[in-house]
């Protein structure tokens, strides 16, 4: 603990530095704006600071011990588990967005949304379902022995817990992000090259592969990449399937190995990986851009698919639907059903009401410091501002497990410092300050969500026109009036949508809570997961319906957004 004193200091003397230098720059162009923008920035940026440093600080025996026996492991799991769910969620969202985009078939307005809902269920939460759904005293078994009367009906069962079932897993609950990335681009660039795929001769096969695929080349590397965000970030689903991961790799040495460095270290390999997978999805999507000229922005006429085309069209469309959600969640009611009398009870109200305030305190500063950053960011758009704000969100690309673990080892080493100037005065204290407190939880959950409410909110300022901040200021109003006055009345939907989108984040988050929360701190992803893992599967639904619903909830709210658009 010494060495990580050290250390931090190091990491102190550092920013140190880079104060210095960033306030030696000539007053004139680093305004006030820059300056709260720094402030802000690096308090987000500590933890992510730390974890870097650790990619040059040697480790111990614990770390060679794993850099020799099991370090080469989880890399070759991790990217297994990547590249085998990056092809499977770009086939199922590529194709589903280019259906629905293009299409009218049955049903093609109720798939516009329900291709959405897959988002509301928690990898872990689907691994433990279908593996439950899967067991030998499950649905599927029952089924197979009593009606089709099988012989041999476990050799017919698929091993949910596999690297085969975490592939299968990942991939119908993480299609969406590419399905949504996606259908936006088909919405607006597909259809207006459609007659131009017809002058051409091209079929409807044709056309998908030589224009439709080329043309949304960056809207699926931007999903893919969401989705490899998340898969990096997941805990719970590899967990409890079995597979060895650099988030299993963190936890392993924090926990079972109990060496804190060399959780440090395969966090920073971790985020080194993260910080990869940005800057190649950024290479190559290159000077790509989202959006179109006015000459080509007028939409063409979906075509009709009839009959068999229909049929598959449906098809390719409700199975995603149907394995991703529908299965799942029918399922957990029907345990639910079963337990519900056992489990909803005080503590469960005590599970719900833990996490609800915890999503809705740090959802609401989530929003104060968005609306502080969209605002400066508006002030002064400068490069300087942008970077400063660009590393303010980066969270959100980096796993829960490695913000938790770059804020863990600090407020741990800054307890200890606390506890002996305490004890000057006290000689019988011996209590930890910030370390399990439920204030570096809500830090943590900040440092990690605010780029979900920020982006909203952004987007909300953009469609404020500028004149109206001009004329306030003309009228003799300071920056803070004008925003209260005038851009926070016009940003109210933005900040719904912003606070929605956070609190439903937080509410699924598992990694980081389970290692920054207060000691006999439950939270209903928490009572899920270790249910689910002490193979009390069933009394698990009524936590995991709760966390379903609350994901639901913005996913029609934004819907509806998005008809009114239309």
């Amino acid at each position: 603990m010494k060495q990580t004193g050290f250390y931090i200091k190091m990491v102190g003397t550092k920013l140190k530095s880079i104060f210095k230098k960033l306030l030696s720059i000539n007053s004139e162009r680093w305004s006030k704006s820059k300056s709260i923008a720094v402030l802000l920035s690096t308090a987000i940026c500590i933890p992510i600071i730390f974890i870097i440093s650790y990619l040059f600080i040697p480790g111990g025996e614990t770390w060679n011990f794993i850099l020799e026996n099991l370090f080469w492991h989880y890399v070759t799991e991790t990217f297994i588990l990547m590249i085998f769910t990056a092809v499977f969620v770009t086939i199922i969202g590529v194709s589903t967005a280019w259906l629905v985009s293009t299409y009218n078939f049955p049903f093609v307005k109720h798939f516009e949304w329900l291709l959405i809902l897959p988002l509301a269920i928690p990898g872990y939460i689907a691994a433990y379902t279908y593996s439950g759904m899967f067991d030998i005293t499950g649905p599927v078994y029952f089924f197979l022995n009593n009606y089709l009367g099988h012989q041999n009906t476990i050799s017919l069962l698929p091993e949910v817990k596999s690297m085969s079932g975490g592939i299968f897993i990942l991939s119908i609950v993480l299609y969406p992000y590419v399905y949504v990335v996606t259908r936006a681009y088909f919405s607006v660039q597909y259809t207006s090259y459609t007659e131009v795929a017809s002058s051409l001769g091209l079929s409807n096969f044709q056309s998908f592969f030589r224009l439709a695929v080329p043309m949304a080349r960056p809207a699926i590397v931007a999903g893919v990449s969401l989705v490899l965000m998340e898969l990096l970030n997941d805990y719970g689903t590899v967990k409890y399937l079995g597979i060895n991961t650099f988030t299993i790799g963190i936890f392993t040495s924090w926990s079972s190995f109990g060496d804190t460095r060399a959780a440090l270290k395969i966090a920073a390999w971790l985020l080194f990986i993260v910080v990869a997978i940005l800057y190649l999805e950024r290479r190559q999507r290159g000077s790509a851009r989202f959006e179109t000229q006015d000459n080509t922005s007028t939409i063409a006429t979906k075509q009709h698919l009839k009959g068999f085309s229909a049929f598959i069209a449906v098809l390719v469309c409700g199975l995603p639907f149907l394995l991703g959600f529908l299965l799942p969640v029918v399922q957990l009611l029907y345990w639910a059903s079963l337990t519900y009398a056992d489990v909803l009870n005080m503590n469960f109200l005590i599970l719900i009401q833990n996490s609800f305030v915890l999503a809705f305190t740090a959802a609401g500063i989530c929003i104060l410091i968005g609306i502080a950053l969209a605002y400066l960011q508006r002030i002064e758009n400068s490069f300087i501002q942008k970077i400063i704000i660009r590393l303010a969100t980066v969270g959100y690309a980096i796993p829960g497990a490695v913000i938790a673990m770059g804020i863990l080892v600090p407020a741990v080493a800054i307890d200890r410092q606390l506890i002996g100037f305490v004890q000057f005065f006290n000689s019988d204290f011996n209590q930890l300050i910030l370390t399990g407190s439920i204030g570096i939880l809500v830090y943590g959950y900040v440092v990690r969500f605010l780029a979900v409410s920020f982006n909203s909110l952004d987007s909300g300022f953009e469609k404020i026109p500028r004149v109206l901040d001009e004329t306030s200021r003309s009228l003799g109003y300071s920056p803070f009036q004008t925003l209260y006055k005038v851009n926070l009345p016009l940003l109210k939907k933005s900040i719904i949508a912003a606070g929605i989108l956070a609190f439903v984040d937080i509410i699924k988050e598992l990694p980081l809570t389970l290692i920054l929360r207060p000691f006999n701190f439950d939270t209903l992803a928490i009572k899920a997961f270790e249910l689910a893992s002490d193979e009390q599967i069933a009394q698990s639904a009524p936590a995991a319906l709760v966390i379903i619903i609350t994901g639901i909830v913005p996913i029609l709210i934004l819907n509806r957004i998005f008809a009114k658009l239309k």
